[in-house]
């Protein structure tokens, strides 16, 4: 996970909701002509998106590489 993120977001936080809110501000924020708030809200968008998707990899590899190694015990045997 990104620092950053990792630095604003508490252990427990729904990461997902927070990448749909701040994506849907960013829309609001454009449609008030607000381009500053919205880049804002985008970038944080994209932030906490990035470190999801990091976070979801690295459990998913994790989860492959247990699942091999366990294969590989039980072919030994």
């Amino acid at each position: 996970m990104n620092e950053e993120a990792r630095r604003i977001l508490k252990p427990g936080m729904y990461y997902s909701l927070y990448v749909d809110l701040y994506g849907q501000a960013a829309d609001i924020a454009a449609l008030k002509k607000q381009y500053e708030k919205a880049y804002t809200f985008i970038q944080t968008h994209n932030l906490y998106k990035d470190s999801l998707r990091s976070e979801r990899n690295q459990k998913q590899q994790e989860e492959l590489e247990a699942i091999y190694n366990n294969e590989k015990i039980k072919n030994r045997i």
